[in-house]
């Protein structure tokens, strides 16, 4: 494993790490989630390592990254940062973005900043439990003008319930070790769970409450066109009480081309509940995809 810092086009410091084979034809770029660290991805860093060269890095305001300005703190601005990513840590060849909730919005704001990239440097996208816009409406289930009263709420109420929650989650989960070897057995998937729990705890209040507001009301649909100009996966799990699934088979309705997955059973976080489901579906993607496309 090798770290390395990246830096944003406004300066902020992003935290990168490369795993895998260095010297692979491919470059596969996990995006987390909203309030988780790139250990979200530590199963994956194992079993697809294989593929090519593993990058995983934490959000601005996440995990090692630095913290981020309120006003930068949007889901617009992580979109830029994807590309920062690409253009330092691959700049010459062909990429895979594997995306998670938050983090395919994400790829939809980057599709609306960067189309260029699309089907020329970036071959393939595999979005897991994502919709492109307007979360808060879908999981809170309230209309717009609802959600805008929450979201204020939420500046007053967010940082002493945060430190109260930040506290109790230290005590219960220990530090989760990103480079530890992923198994399979029942034991294993009980640490996932301990995990999911752990790295609420990831994200500094300011940049969370910043992205929460930004996540729960805006809309970048428009990169759905871009998307559609490579090869897209979208992993649903049907059992998703954040995102329920008409959502997402609707986002990727909008895809032109896209293949659609359900994992029967799984919630928000399918690469955890159904851990060996979810990678055979990646493995079997990313060994699909055309590399020779790839135009730096």
């Amino acid at each position: 494993m090798n770290e390395t810092r990246v830096l944003a086009d406004d300066g902020t410091g992003l935290h990168v790490e490369l795993d895998g084979d260095r010297d692979a034809g491919r470059v596969i770029i996990f995006v987390s989630g909203i309030n988780t660290a790139l250990v979200y991805w530590s199963r994956q860093r194992k079993t697809l390592a294989d593929l090519g060269m593993i990058v995983l890095f934490d959000h601005r305001g996440h995990g090692r990254s630095d913290e981020s300005p309120v006003d930068y703190a949007t889901v617009s601005q992580l979109g830029l940062d994807i590309a920062a990513i690409i253009d330092s840590v691959a700049p010459d060849r062909p990429v895979v973005l594997v995306a998670h909730s938050l983090g395919g919005m994400a790829v939809c704001a980057l599709a609306a900043h960067r189309p260029e990239l699309f089907g020329t440097r970036i071959v393939g996208v595999a979005l897991l439990d994502t919709v492109p816009s307007r979360w808060g409406e879908i999981a809170l289930r309230l209309p717009g003008f609802a959600t805008r009263v929450l979201v204020r709420a939420l500046w007053w109420v967010v940082p002493p319930l945060r430190q109260l929650l930040t506290d109790t989650s230290e005590r219960r989960h220990p530090t989760y070790d990103s480079s530890s070897q992923a198994g399979t057995g029942p034991r294993t998937r009980t640490a996932h769970i301990y995990r999911a729990r752990r790295l609420v705890t990831s994200l500094r209040t300011m940049s969370l409450l910043a992205l929460i507001a930004d996540t729960a009301l805006c809309d970048h649909s428009a990169g759905l066109a871009t998307l559609g100009t490579t090869p897209v996966l979208v992993v649903a799990g049907d059992d998703d009480r954040f995102i329920p699934l008409r959502h997402k088979t609707r986002a990727a309705a909008s895809i032109s081309g896209a293949q659609l997955v359900i994992i029967p059973g799984a919630g928000h976080l399918s690469s955890i509940k159904n851990p060996e489901e979810v990678d055979r579906h990646l493995r079997t993607f990313i060994m699909s995809l055309d590399l020779a496309k790839c135009r730096a």
